[in-house]
């Protein structure tokens, strides 16, 4: 958001950019995750990828997140 303040530009499409950037341990965006399909940019796209599609393999990249968070987690919990 400050950078797009900095430059001048609109928010708005820096907001949207960072919606529909895949994110760490992740092969889809927020945006996909949340409405199953990838969602209308600036850049020029096929129609097809507008249709929606249940995203594979979230469910198991999600696992090894969690388990990631865990390790991390568990390493300095006072049980």
């Amino acid at each position: 958001m400050q950078k797009a303040l900095d430059a001048h530009t609109d928010p708005y499409l820096a907001l949207l950019d960072f919606r529909n950037t895949p994110t760490e341990g992740y092969t889809t965006s927020p945006a996909q995750r949340m409405l199953n399909r990838q969602t209308r940019t600036l850049l020029p796209m096929s129609s097809s990828l507008l249709k929606p599609e249940i995203p594979t393999r979230v469910q198991k990249s999600q696992k090894a997140v969690q388990a990631k968070q865990s390790f991390y987690y568990d390493k300095t919990a006072n049980i």
